[in-house]
């Protein structure tokens, strides 16, 4: 492989899952611009792959400077990992199967499990947050129910009152109970 060839898949990538598209992103942080969208992580990697290729040669034909990919001192990007045979046979076998190579195989699954980690937190976070407001509503419901109570009785005492009300009669500004009083002057009823 090149060193140019070499220095393209050097580049670090940012994968995330955009909640407004409902897709997951992938950007190449030293190249502006140079994203991708994707239904999966694995699609979002693969189409950025194809976008950052697509960047670096524009810029080379445009004669633009292309900047070196960041490195970090603590950080090479180069990983050695252990894995049991059978283990690694699957994923080179997956990685076949995905028309990939099994590096990138596995900075898939990885980034993967990344975004994955990254939304299962963001659920807690909402899950504690609905469960909160499922308290405060709670809360809310029963002093409503005590209010409700409460002037359901003052309704109850007024219709009470107003039935009294209702069977008395009124005369000359006051009222007279139907039967119930007797009346000074039989003509008033």
């Amino acid at each position: 492989m090149s060193r140019d060839r070499a220095e393209m898949n050097d580049y670090p990538v940012r994968i995330w899952f955009d909640k407004e598209g409902d897709v997951y992103v992938a950007e190449f942080l030293d190249l502006p611009g140079c994203f991708a969208p994707g239904t999966s992580v694995e699609e979002a990697y693969r189409r950025a792959q194809d976008a950052k290729e697509d960047w670096i040669r524009i810029a080379k034909e445009q004669g633009l400077p292309i900047p070196p990919p960041s490195k970090s001192d603590e950080y090479s990007g180069r990983i050695l990992l252990r894995l049991p045979t059978a283990l690694h046979g699957i994923l080179a076998s997956r990685a076949k199967e995905q028309a990939t190579s099994l590096n990138q195989y596995a900075v898939h699954l990885l980034s993967g499990a990344v975004v994955g980690d990254t939304l299962a937190s963001h659920i807690e976070q909402l899950t504690m947050k609905v469960a909160s407001i499922d308290t405060q509503l709670g809360k809310v419901s029963r002093g409503l129910e005590a209010v409700y109570s409460e002037m359901a009785g003052q309704v109850a005492g007024a219709f009470q009152s107003s039935s009294q009300v209702s069977g008395m009669q009124r005369t000359g500004g006051a009222y007279e109970a139907i039967g119930n009083i007797a009346s000074e002057n039989p003509r008033i009823h």
